[in-house]
Protein backbone atom coordinates (compact mmCIF):
# COMPACT_ATOMS: atom_id res chain seq x y z
CA UNK A 1 0.00 0.00 0.00
CA UNK A 2 2.73 2.46 0.93
CA UNK A 3 4.60 1.70 -2.28
CA UNK A 4 1.49 2.53 -4.31
CA UNK A 5 0.96 5.74 -2.38
CA UNK A 6 4.54 6.85 -3.00
CA UNK A 7 4.63 5.82 -6.67
CA UNK A 8 2.86 8.99 -7.91
CA UNK A 9 3.05 8.51 -11.68
CA UNK A 10 1.87 11.25 -13.99
CA UNK A 11 -0.73 10.47 -16.67
CA UNK A 12 2.02 9.70 -19.23
CA UNK A 13 3.86 7.41 -16.84
CA UNK A 14 0.63 5.64 -15.93
CA UNK A 15 -0.07 5.04 -19.60
CA UNK A 16 3.46 3.68 -20.16
CA UNK A 17 3.21 1.44 -17.06
CA UNK A 18 -0.02 -0.06 -18.37
CA UNK A 19 1.80 -0.95 -21.58
CA UNK A 20 -0.97 0.08 -23.92
CA UNK A 21 -2.13 3.04 -25.94
CA UNK A 22 -5.41 3.66 -24.16
CA UNK A 23 -5.95 6.62 -21.89
CA UNK A 24 -6.46 5.94 -18.18
CA UNK A 25 -10.16 5.77 -17.32
CA UNK A 26 -9.78 8.80 -15.10
CA UNK A 27 -6.95 10.60 -13.46
CA UNK A 28 -7.60 13.33 -10.94
CA UNK A 29 -4.19 14.95 -10.98
CA UNK A 30 -3.20 14.08 -7.44
CA UNK A 31 -2.13 10.47 -7.10
CA UNK A 32 -3.47 10.06 -3.57
CA UNK A 33 -6.88 11.35 -4.66
CA UNK A 34 -6.85 8.89 -7.56
CA UNK A 35 -6.07 5.94 -5.28
CA UNK A 36 -8.67 7.05 -2.76
CA UNK A 37 -11.21 7.26 -5.58
CA UNK A 38 -10.51 3.75 -6.89
CA UNK A 39 -9.97 2.21 -3.45
CA UNK A 40 -12.13 4.05 -0.92
CA UNK A 41 -12.05 3.03 2.73
CA UNK A 42 -15.41 1.24 2.36
CA UNK A 43 -13.68 -1.31 0.12
CA UNK A 44 -12.47 -2.98 3.33
CA UNK A 45 -15.99 -3.53 4.69
CA UNK A 46 -16.25 -7.06 3.30
CA UNK A 47 -13.23 -8.33 5.20
CA UNK A 48 -13.67 -10.65 8.15
CA UNK A 49 -14.64 -10.02 10.85
CA UNK A 50 -17.50 -7.95 9.51
CA UNK A 51 -18.76 -6.48 12.78
CA UNK A 52 -19.40 -2.74 12.73
CA UNK A 53 -16.67 -1.81 15.22
CA UNK A 54 -13.99 -3.52 13.11
CA UNK A 55 -15.34 -1.97 9.88
CA UNK A 56 -15.26 1.50 11.43
CA UNK A 57 -11.70 0.97 12.71
CA UNK A 58 -10.46 -0.22 9.30
CA UNK A 59 -12.09 2.77 7.59
CA UNK A 60 -10.51 5.11 10.15
CA UNK A 61 -7.05 3.59 9.72
CA UNK A 62 -7.17 3.68 5.92
CA UNK A 63 -8.42 7.26 6.11
CA UNK A 64 -5.40 8.13 8.27
CA UNK A 65 -3.08 6.46 5.75
CA UNK A 66 -4.59 8.56 2.97
CA UNK A 67 -4.29 11.70 5.12
CA UNK A 68 -0.58 11.10 5.70
CA UNK A 69 -0.08 10.32 2.00
CA UNK A 70 -1.76 13.62 1.04
CA UNK A 71 0.49 15.53 3.46
CA UNK A 72 3.59 13.80 2.08
CA UNK A 73 2.47 14.45 -1.48
CA UNK A 74 1.93 18.15 -0.74
CA UNK A 75 5.36 18.35 0.90
CA UNK A 76 7.10 16.66 -2.04
CA UNK A 77 5.20 18.79 -4.54
CA UNK A 78 6.20 21.96 -2.68
CA UNK A 79 9.87 21.25 -3.44
CA UNK A 80 10.91 21.40 0.22
CA UNK A 81 12.00 17.76 0.24
CA UNK A 82 15.09 18.46 -1.87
Amino acid sequence: MLHLLRLRPGPGELKRMNGDNCEPLHYIGRWTEFLEDVAPAKILDGLEPTNRVRQDKRRQLLGQIYDVARMEEAYVDSGQSK
